[in-house]
């Protein structure tokens, strides 16, 4: 079973690794309090800094706030969405 995190047993992994949520916004180029917001759910790239320092996905640190979503079949398709897309549509005569 995997290990249940909540904001105590964040900081605690967090704090025996030698790393604070400030430092951690900090060295990554955000503002002070992200890694702090991020607890609350107030700040994505906050938990994403607290994910990778972890190595635990943002999904497995918090499963009710970021749900792993399916690929809508609209936006995975190949063909162009428009003919005008086309590479045939461009007759190089101008109207």
């Amino acid at each position: 079973m995997a290990q249940k995190w909540d904001r105590h047993s964040i900081r605690a992994e967090l704090a025996r690794r030698g790393l604070t949520l400030t430092g951690l916004a900090l060295d990554h180029g955000l503002y002070e309090s992200a890694c702090r917001q991020a607890l609350d759910g107030r700040s994505l790239a906050g938990a994403l800094v607290i994910s990778q320092a972890l190595g635990v996905s943002v999904q497995e640190l918090w499963p009710d706030r970021y749900i792993r979503r399916r690929a809508h079949p609209a936006t995975t398709a190949t063909t162009a969405a428009s003919p005008k897309c086309s590479d045939a549509a461009d007759t190089g005569v101008a109207a």
